[in-house]
């Protein structure tokens, strides 16, 4: 097995996991964050199955320097990636301290953990407007 190819995962990321967890909350399968870490969880752990990576791990909550980032991807048991969650279905609002402590919380990982080089955040609200941090 090669190197890891974290431009691929970027992109899966970027593009097809949001699409995903999108199409999913379209078909009434998201109702709530953790619905949205179940789906995110089968699809990274999908995509892992399919690239033949059987020393990718993929953890729910798993505990990092005494935080708990939503998902944690290892390779060869070292954390490589971390992802972040919220969902607010409440029209128009959007708790920005959750969404502060979220990102403060991913770039706490990615400082902690030098084998951690990307974190990802995934939002889903109900507004009309885009959200602009």
């Amino acid at each position: 097995m090669g190197a890891f190819d974290f431009e691929r995962f970027n992109g899966f990321a970027r593009s097809s996991l949001n699409n995903f967890l999108f199409d999913d909350l379209w078909n009434h399968d998201i109702f709530n964050e953790r619905d949205m870490h179940s789906s995110a969880y089968f699809y990274i752990r999908d995509y892992f199955r399919k690239q033949g990576r059987d020393n990718a791990y993929v953890r729910c909550e798993p505990r990092l320097s005494d935080m708990r980032p939503d998902i944690v991807i290892y390779e060869r048991g070292k954390p490589v990636y971390v992802l972040e969650f919220k969902f607010f279905s409440k029209p128009e609002y959007v708790n920005v301290d959750a969404v502060d402590g979220d990102l403060d919380k991913l770039a706490a990982c990615v400082e902690a953990y030098a084998s951690i080089k990307w974190g990802f955040f995934f939002m889903i609200y109900d507004a009309d407007e885009m959200y602009n941090f």
